[in-house]
């Protein structure tokens, strides 16, 4: 049961990361610099070594995938601010 239930757990989050990755992707093709979309792309794939990383609690991926957009969100309003 436990199992059923980290596996459910798994799915959720992974849909989740889809999901922002999905929101990176469109702040990517609305920025014109190369070096601005390679520290998008490394963070998507910060997120993605982070859920293979089994004992994390729901709660610390929660936390980190809201620090990862208000980070994306901050760059996007200091970059569109010039």
């Amino acid at each position: 049961k436990k199992i059923q239930t980290l596996k459910k757990r798994v799915n959720k989050l992974t849909r989740k990361i889809k999901d922002m990755e999905s929101r990176l992707e469109e702040l990517e093709n609305s920025k014109s610099s190369n070096s601005k979309t390679h520290s998008i792309k490394k963070s998507s794939e910060s997120s993605q070594k982070k859920m293979g990383k089994s004992k994390e609690s729901e709660e610390t991926d929660h936390n980190y995938l809201k620090k990862t957009i208000d980070n994306a969100r901050r760059r996007y309003e200091k970059e569109h601010e010039k």
